[in-house]
């Protein structure tokens, strides 16, 4: 009976070794399959949906086919930045033009310097004449030769239509003879000159002018009335003394004392008032530089 189950037992074994070895070969991967490259992963555009992975080639699930879907905003979105580009250029040349932002870049200027302004020397010639209002009075009782006075222009003095002396402009002169006169032989007499000018720029020049002179006034009826009155008295002081000789003799000694008074008194001062307006001749020319 032993015996009988011995073999049984054997062919048991056997079956399932059989059983366990044709299950292993079919659940193990076909080495073709191992070989088999993977297909290349086709390009896409950019912004495109990237294909999932192919399983393994040992799935038993076939990898599905590779798509590729355009993507809306990748495709709009090359035309959307030229734009963007395009208004960020306009808006750099808007703020610009405007005074703010950031200025294009230039190409570089050279300063060049200012043209110096012409000067031109204007000369007032020899002869013409300077119009001068005085200041204060001037009179052979008070000043003496030598002495200055001031003055001022009561014109201005131009040349070729440009001012070169403004009106009002200061103006210095000097007494040249004071000759306060006094007797009857002659009269007082008073002299002046220019000096110096002031032009339009601010200098002071010196200049020579022609003179001016004033004249006391004459007093030859007032001396003839000294005489006829001290005659007069000395009339009537002889004929009282002595009659008619005694008057006749009054009258002589009595004229005499006149006269002799005459005499012995100053005439009229030679007077220059003052804002007296007098004119002077210029004797050398006058130049001055203005722009």
């Amino acid at each position: 009976m032993k015996n009988l189950h011995r073999p049984l037992l054997i062919s048991s074994f056997l079956l399932l070794a059989l059983f366990a070895v044709s299950c292993t070969k079919t659940e193990s991967p076909a080495p073709a399959a191992e070989n088999v490259a993977a297909p290349a992963p086709e390009a896409t555009a950019p912004g495109a949906e990237t294909p999932a992975p192919a399983p393994p080639a040992s799935s038993s699930v076939a990898p599905a086919p590779a798509t590729t879907r355009p993507n809306s905003n990748a495709t709009a979105s090359a035309p959307a930045r030229a734009n963007s580009a395009q208004n960020h250029q306009e808006h750099a040349n808007t703020a610009a033009s405007n005074g703010w932002g950031d200025k294009p870049a230039s190409s570089p200027h050279v300063a060049t310097a200012p043209a110096a302004p012409v000067v031109k020397t204007y000369t007032l010639p020899s002869g013409s004449t300077i119009r001068v209002q005085t200041t204060s009075t001037l009179s052979t009782k008070t000043v003496q030769q030598g002495a200055t006075f001031a003055g001022s222009l009561s014109e201005p003095l131009t040349v070729d239509g440009k001012v070169i002396a403004a009106r009002g402009a200061d103006v210095v002169g000097r007494v040249v003879e004071s000759d306060d006169g006094g007797r009857i032989k002659g009269k007082a007499f008073l002299e002046v000159s220019l000096t110096s000018l002031e032009l339009v720029n601010g200098d002071r020049v010196s200049i020579q002018t022609s003179t001016f002179g004033q004249e006391a006034k004459s007093t030859k009826k007032k001396d003839a009335a000294k005489v006829g009155i001290a005659s007069g008295i000395g009339a009537a002081i002889g004929a009282i003394a002595g009659g008619g000789k005694g008057a006749a003799i009054g009258a002589g000694v009595g004229a005499g004392a006149g006269t002799g008074a005459v005499l012995a008194t100053k005439g009229e001062a030679a007077v220059i008032p003052a804002e007296s307006v007098i004119n002077f001749r210029t004797e050398s020319p006058i130049s001055v530089k203005l722009k």
